[in-house]
């Protein structure tokens, strides 16, 4: 579990020791700028230039907003937009070549949601203490100001990295605490900014917190297509697919489950890229359920079950050996050929 607060944001690389140290900072500073600053390590013996270039995830813009060249001895520089309630995307890049030899070498990055902003609107930005994201939700806890600005409304803008969720909502905080359980991916990470408003107009809302954080690993959804095949009378081949929700970048693992009157028969640990196991040695005459269960697994190495999916199948029962050899000479005396088909289920 992790999670960032920030008026501004920054990315730090560091190189080979203090003097190799590199730094790239950009926030807002106004309804109409962004302010960006960065530190890159000083190489005399190098030809390398560098290069920005802004980028947001705003529908009307398909390519970079802003692209130029740094200047030698330039160490920060002021950026308009226009587009609000986006992510904008800052990264710096080392060129080096020309012609058909020139190459580029992205080598710092920093993002940060961009909100609405009242031109006359005074109000600070709020204090974010903590963040506690679970796998589909997230609570803020925040530093209840003592003055005129206690009780304020509260803007979140929430956008995920995968461009799959881009929601505002105004909220009336409750004992400086703000709830949003709505949307979220688990294991997916966020960005978002948090606004004191006047009222419920975004026009009216102030300057922002800037917020980052990871929902959880959660569990999957059910397993999809659980079938059972018989091989023979005393073998099951299990096949399935995987869940619609992994609840993660994907399952750990499946545990597939042989029950018969209500004992565990059998139980097999499968690898997350195998969807086929199998139960051998089932007698004749039981009804067996096989029971399929997709699991997740945290960095604590706790776990998180899928509702299991769950067939049931009766192998068939055995014929007693009289009346199989008794079926064989009325055959033969018949002069019959019999002739067993068998199907899988």
């Amino acid at each position: 579990m992790w999670f960032k607060t920030f008026s501004t944001v920054f990315a730090l690389t560091q190189l080979f020791g203090p003097s190799s140290e590199r730094a790239l900072e950009l926030s807002v500073i106004s309804s109409s700028q962004l302010k960006a600053a960065w530190q890159m390590p000083l190489d005399r013996t190098s030809s390398k230039q560098y290069s920005l270039a802004l980028s947001t995830t705003a529908r009307s813009c398909q390519q970079s907003v802003i692209e130029r060249m740094i200047s030698p001895g330039e160490k920060e520089c002021l950026l308009p937009y226009n587009e609000t309630d986006t992510l904008y995307t800052l990264t710096v890049s080392a060129q080096e070549g020309s012609g058909g030899n020139k190459t580029s070498e992205e080598i710092l990055s920093a993002s940060i949601v961009v909100p609405k902003i009242g031109d006359s609107i005074s109000l600070p930005p709020p204090e974010v203490v903590k963040i506690s994201p679970t796998n589909n939700s997230v609570k803020f806890n925040l530093k209840e100001p003592q003055n005129e600005y206690s009780g304020k409304r509260l803007r979140l803008v929430l956008i995920s990295q995968t461009g799959r969720l881009n929601k505002s909502s105004i909220f009336e905080t409750q004992a400086g605490t703000l709830y949003y359980g709505s949307d979220l991916k688990a294991f997916e990470e966020y960005f978002g900014s948090l606004q004191r408003c006047e009222n419920n107009l975004p026009e009216q809302c102030g300057m922002p917190t800037q917020i980052t954080f990871k929902t959880l690993i959660g569990a999957p959804s059910v397993p999809k297509d659980l079938e059972i095949t018989f091989v023979n009378e005393s073998r099951i081949e299990v096949r399935w697919e995987p869940p619609v929700d992994m609840g993660a970048p994907n399952v750990d693992h499946y545990e597939v489950k042989l029950i018969a009157d209500e004992k565990l028969i059998g139980n097999i640990t499968v690898s997350n890229e195998t969807l086929t196991s199998a139960f051998d040695h089932l007698r004749s005459g039981i009804s067996y359920t096989v029971e399929l269960t997709a699991v997740n697994i945290d960095g604590s190495k706790e776990s998180f079950y899928s509702e299991p999916a769950a067939v049931m199948v009766s192998t068939p029962s055995s014929v007693p050996i009289w009346i199989f050899v008794a079926v064989i000479i009325v055959g033969v005396a018949a002069g019959t050929a019999f002739f067993v088909i068998k199907t899988k289920t």
